[in-house]
This record gives structure tokens, C-alpha cells and sequence, in this order.
């Protein structure tokens, strides 16, 4: 049987999705959970300098070979 790709994307609270991301990958070992982010070039009195953001802010996204009916977090 072959394993299948599945993604789940987790809403978390705003301003901790660092934290969590960091403390799933700890404790599951079959997720991949990962922020999107982006870099974008920020000016500041006449300075050019990149800075990395979330792309999408309260949002895990979760990468995982478990089936929908069996994704559960406790």
C-alpha cells in the first residue's frame, strides 16, 4: 500500500506560532509542521534591508502520512 501525503493546516494563537511549531516537531515524529514566511526588502531612513514575516499569521501547516480520520491532536 502505498503512503499517501496528507496536509493539515492548524489555527494557533497569533504571536506563538514559532513556540508551537517548535514544540509539535518535538514531540511528533511522523509531522512535519512549518510556518510559511517570506522575505521582504524594508526601507528605513534611506536603508535597504531584508526582513522575514509570516505569510500567513495564526497558521500551522502540518505535513504528515497519517489519514484525515486518524489526525487528532490531544
Amino acid at each position: 500500500m502505498e503512503n499517501k501525503t496528507n496536509w493539515y493546516v492548524l489555527f494557533v494563537m497569533g504571536g506563538k506560532e514559532q513556540q508551537i511549531c517548535d514544540f509539535m516537531n518535538q514531540e511528533y515524529d511522523n509531522w512535519k509542521v512549518f510556518i510559511p514566511k517570506i522575505e521582504i526588502i524594508h526601507t528605513k531612513q534611506g536603508k535597504e534591508f531584508f526582513v522575514e514575516k509570516v505569510m500567513f499569521p495564526s497558521y500551522l501547516f502540518i505535513e504528515s502520512d497519517i489519514p484525515s480520520k486518524d489526525f487528532k491532536i490531544c
